[in-house]
């Protein structure tokens, strides 16, 4: 167990290139969920209600994939600044 634990938290690359990757695996998702969506919702056979909702819905969870992925980085400099102001 001990030896799993390890190996789950050992680091493979600092953490500027892990937000850096995260950031591009967000913004990938962000646009294939809105292309699968998109391409999706006219097979369903929704209301108009419903797919104004469903519509919607897909927007926002491409933003929010897209808005993490631009923080992602922007907050790991912060975490560096603050690691170097510290006395």
């Amino acid at each position: 167990m001990k030896t799993l634990q390890t190996l789950l938290t050992a680091r493979i690359g600092s953490e500027r290139s892990s937000a850096r990757f995260a950031q591009g695996v967000l913004f990938a998702c962000g646009i294939v969920m809105m292309v699968v969506g998109v391409l999706r919702l006219p097979s369903l056979r929704l209301t108009e209600g419903q797919l104004f909702i469903a519509v919607f819905l897909l927007i926002a969870v491409m933003l929010l994939c897209v808005t993490v992925g631009l923080l992602l980085p922007i907050a790991e400099d912060l975490k560096t600044l603050r690691k170097q102001q510290a006395p």
